[in-house]
């Protein structure tokens, strides 16, 4: 065998470097709807859409929703003080 090949190949300057990987993924895209839903409120847009509107999450998505907040304060107050958030047990 020859000791002259290479394991890796070669890189591309026409392509981008590769990302680091981070554990931070997607919100799924119901998550995403609800946050888009109460930043529209929150920023005084909401009032072409449904005050009434529901959004069912599974408690996994419940739970993921109220830490997403988390990392939004101001998000976080206005929601604890102008929207109803109901959890529920099955």
């Amino acid at each position: 065998m020859s000791q002259d090949k290479k394991s890796t190949p070669p890189v591309d300057p026409e392509l981008p470097p590769t990302p680091p990987p981070t554990d931070e993924r997607p919100l799924p895209p119901r998550l995403a709807r609800l946050l888009r839903f109460c930043r529209a409120y929150e920023a005084g847009g909401g009032g072409t859409l449904s005050v009434h509107r529901k959004f069912p999450l599974s408690s996994a998505q419940f739970d993921q929703f109220e830490r997403h907040l988390e990392q939004e304060p101001t998000l976080q107050g206005y929601v604890n003080d102008k929207l109803r958030l109901v959890k529920r047990y099955f």
